[in-house]
């Protein structure tokens, strides 16, 4: 096998049962469409992504995931690098990495919808 062996990070990384988005704000299995949200998310203020606060509250929410986490969204979201590439550089196997951004991206969301939300006079 060449390169970096791909590490099993879900036992390390994914340990944590608390998932990223509050499992209440989902219908169960009585509502008419079970796992679909119970109520639309409020809609995020008009900002302007590229503003320097908006990018402030960005880098804050990526501080504040598992590195692995972070980088992941980093490479692919942030950067627009290839899977296998930011796989590789973590050390991950593809379906990881997709696990990751998945767990990730819904972290990074709930923190910028509190923040946004809260700073609403970002526009």
């Amino acid at each position: 096998m060449k390169g970096r062996p791909a590490r099993d990070v879900t036992a390390a990384v994914l340990a944590d049962p608390t998932p990223p988005v509050d499992t209440d704000r989902f219908q169960d299995d009585s509502g008419p469409f079970p796992g679909h949200w119970r109520e639309s998310p409020a809609p995020w203020p008009d900002v302007d992504p590229a503003d320097p606060a908006v990018l402030a509250v960005v880098e804050a929410g990526l501080a504040l995931l598992p590195p692995t986490w972070a980088g992941a969204v980093r490479g692919r979201d942030v950067q627009g690098r290839p899977e296998d590439e930011v796989a590789a550089e973590l050390g991950v196997t593809l379906a990881q990495l997709r696990d990751l951004l998945n767990g990730a991206r819904a972290a990074l969301r709930e923190h910028l919808a509190r923040e946004l939300t809260r700073g609403e006079g970002m526009r």
